[in-house]
């Protein structure tokens, strides 16, 4: 795709001077090679780094740098460099007005300078001879989704070689869009990465919930993991690695019943294949995120012995990864010195003497050694854990802590009173529910083992389902199945008026799908504000209540959070009074969070999924789509035999208002001439803006004479239009307009651009010359 959608933009740079085209070849070659290599890269940084030296090759150029602002403190600094130094181009950066590359960025225009001298400064007397080895430099502002400000991307170069000006300005915009779109996917990728792994995190805390004497053991796992893996010196990167796979080595236990997981004694055969089974399952759990696919083998394999009689696999010695073995040692750690119902906690030494007993047949010695030694480090530096196991600090004393350390076991569960109701204002029949007390942690009930199934699916579809109308049914169907509850409805906030709008309707709600309430509408509008789920055990007790099915009795309305932000309320109603338990409430509660995950996720998506075919300032398609589009319909064109055109316009004289207004004003007569262009086109042609201040249009089944009459109706409603710009009302600029037509002046998209771009410039002359003969 990065290759093919690159070719196309070789017939966008006009005319070119003769010996120009083996350069220009080359150019496109070297972006197409940094397309899938952006497109292969994980981080921002890395994409960064790829940016300046493909910048290098595209652009003929003799150095580059990317430029990213601290907006907190108003300073610029270098993100990353090739052929000039970092230091170089902060000396350089202390010389320049900070403010002008911010309004450069913010603008999101290309700018030109001097390599002595910074914008605004050109040929400044007394400048200082700069490290930058070319003697021009490009400043190409690099924005992401909703005009997010990346960096300046600024490449040095030697006016006269290797490409004419023009052509290399229009590389370098096309490069930095490129680099930005790289890392705007690198950066929703590290979302979802975290969102996935909040969902995880879920399921670990209802598992640890099962039982509360096990309660914090993930975590504590986790710190002893981490702790190990330093010692042993691995890579920043695979402690990171270790320390989450610890956090889910458990989380296959969703899967295991209560009279198993909780069993006091001895495990039978049955039993005993039951949980053996855990550790595959949580490799499937987790593997269903790519991005944690390295995770996979340390989850699996964290029950294989040294000796080879582990399991699932039976994998023995050096064959069993080192991230499991840690893992292995680590939880056998804390599940020795951890007390449990039926027997006390052991003590450090205890445990440590177990340890080395089985080093060499259940453990990895090194790893018991290592973990040996990362306790000893820490008693050294003082860590209260290590005195907690040591049992020389009694529970309430105090002592600081150098290092921090894991959770404290969970010791006796506090008595605690029932979930009950509270005073709020703004309701009178309807309750507000807290979250389930330490107590009914521990209580596990036949709702639980739905709420965990629940859970599960929800996992599942945060990998597996990315579009969001059916994320959301998928989401209400999962309520049906697994809690029971028929009459569901889901509501988003409109991120623009904060309504809160019913997207996805099951039961009784079906065909009420559009309703809209106001954010402080209904008993939805006051948990949507205050983020806190409602129990109302008779609809017609609370005046808050917005009518719905007329067959609702009581209702149920908790807020989908995802992160700090309430995105959307989850209803379930009920034609029966007093219908919902305070314990069907939280485990609602607890989806509606869990769904709100997947259901950003998606969102994220489908935004990302916009903004890559959207230009960002005027909403139309952008170049990459405009290609798109007229490929295939040249395709359907040849096939049918059909007339198609493609209509290229320049507004003329935009540069007088960014002059005269300043490049905000410039930026509104931008957006409001492509509002006219949409609503005045036709229903099915394309409307695009190809770059800057051109604009392009794809008109299917037409021929010249229609092509003619949609561009004489377009300059209509343009003359008609004005903008309203602090005060004063500014006419818009005209368009000058080239056509091309398919198959009379090509058979092939860059052959139709062409002619249309050489017709444009054609028209654009003409006017000039009118207008300098004193008409308009």
């Amino acid at each position: 795709m990065a290759t093919r959608s690159i070719g196309r933009h070789a017939s966008a740079f006009g005319r070119r001077p003769v010996g120009v085209e083996p350069r220009l070849a080359r150019s496109l070659d070297r972006l197409t090679r940094y397309g899938q290599q952006a497109a292969g890269a994980s981080d921002a940084a890395a994409i960064l780094r790829l940016t300046v030296d493909a910048a290098i090759g595209v652009l003929h150029a003799q150095a580059a740098a990317v430029l990213t602002l601290d907006a907190g403190e108003g300073r610029w600094d270098v993100a990353a460099c090739s052929g000039v130094s970092p230091q170089a181009v902060r000396e350089w950066l202390q010389r320049v007005d900070g403010g002008s590359l911010s309004q450069a960025l913010g603008r999101s225009r290309l700018v030109e300078w001097t390599a002595s001298a910074g914008p605004h400064e050109e040929g400044a007397a007394g400048q200082r001879p700069t490290a930058w080895p070319g003697r021009r430099l490009i400043g190409a502002p690099m924005t992401g989704r909703g005009r997010r400000p990346i960096g300046i991307l600024v490449v040095s170069v030697r006016p006269g070689r290797g490409l004419p000006q023009a052509l290399r300005s229009r590389l370098a915009e096309l490069l930095a869009q490129m680099a930005s779109a790289a890392c705007d996917r690198a950066t929703l990728a590290s979302e979802g990465r975290e969102l996935y792994l909040s969902g995880i995190r879920s399921l670990v805390a209802a598992i640890d919930a099962r039982d509360p004497s096990a309660r914090g053991h993930s975590q504590r796992v986790a710190f002893y993991s981490r702790r190990i893996a330093e010692v042993l010196g691995m890579a920043p990167e695979w402690v990171e690695r270790v320390e989450l796979a610890a956090l889910l080595h458990d989380v296959g236990k969703i899967g295991i019943a209560d009279s198993v997981l909780r069993k006091p004694g001895p495990l039978d055969p049955a039993e005993r294949a039951v949980m053996m089974a855990h550790a595959e399952l949580g490799a499937r759990i987790v593997g269903a995120n790519p991005a944690l696919a390295e995770l996979v083998p340390l989850v699996r394999h964290h029950h294989e012995w040294y000796s080879g009689r582990g399991y699932p696999d039976g994998l023995k010695g050096e064959a069993i990864p080192l991230g499991a073995a840690i893992i292995s040692v680590a939880d056998a750690f804390d599940t020795m010195t951890t007390g449990r119902p039926y027997r006390r906690a052991s003590s450090l030494e205890e445990a440590m003497e177990e340890l080395r007993r089985s080093a060499g047949t259940q453990f990895h010695p090194r790893v018991v050694e290592a973990l040996a030694e990362a306790l000893a480090e820490d008693e050294a530096a003082g860590a209260a854990y290590v005195f907690q196991l040591r049992g020389w600090v009694q529970e309430g004393g105090e002592r600081d802590a150098v290092r921090e350390g894991p959770p404290p076991p969970a010791g006796e569960v506090a008595a605690s009173p029932e979930a009950t109701s509270r005073d709020w204002p703004g309701l009178e029949g309807a309750r507000v529910v807290p979250p389930p007390s330490d107590r009914q942690a521990g209580r596990i009930t036949p709702a639980h083992t739905k709420q965990l199934a629940a859970l599960y699916r929800l996992a599942q579809a945060l990998h597996d389902i990315l579009d969001l109308p059916s994320l959301l049914q998928h989401v209400l169907r999962i309520i049906q199945t697994e809690l029971g509850f028929r009459d569901c409805a889901l509501f988003l906030v409109d991120r623009q008026s904060e309504d809160l709008l019913l997207v996805a309707a099951s039961g009784a709600f079906a065909g009420l799908e559009g309703l809209r309430l106001a954010k402080d509408q209904g008993v939805n509008g006051w948990v949507a504000t205050h983020g806190l789920p409602v129990l109302v055990p008779d609809v017609s007790r609370e005046p808050r209540y917005h009518p719905g099915p007329p067959t609702t009795r009581s209702e149920v309305v908790v807020p989908m959070v995802a992160g700090s932000r309430v995105i959307g309320t989850l209803t379930v109603d009920s034609s029966r009074l007093d219908a919902f338990s305070v314990e069907e409430v939280q485990i609602l509660a607890t989806i509606a969070q869990q769904a709100a995950v997947a259901v950003e996720v998606a969102q994220m998506h489908e935004q990302s999924r916009r903004d890559a075919v959207r230009d960002g300032l005027t909403q139309l398609y952008n170049h990459r789509h405009f290609y798109d589009r007229l490929e295939a319909e040249v395709e359907r064109a040849a096939r049918f035999g059909q007339g198609l055109q493609v209509a290229l316009g320049d507004i003329d004289r935009l540069k007088e208002i960014n002059d005269n207004f300043g490049h905000l004003a410039g930026d509104a007569v931008l957006v409001t001439l492509a509002r006219v262009l949409r609503d005045h086109a036709r229903r099915y042609d394309t409307v695009a803006r190809y770059g800057g201040d051109e604009f392009a249009i794809i008109m299917p089944q037409t021929d010249r004479q229609g092509a003619r009459a949609a561009i004489a109706r377009l300059d209509r409603a343009i003359a008609e239009a004005t903008v309203d710009w602090q005060g004063a009302r500014l006419a818009l600029p005209w368009v000058s307009w080239g056509v091309a037509g398919f198959p009379e002046d090509g058979s092939r998209p860059s052959e139709l651009v062409a002619a249309a771009d050489a017709r444009m410039y054609e028209a654009k002359r003409r006017r000039v010359r009118a207008q300098e003969g004193g008409s308009r």
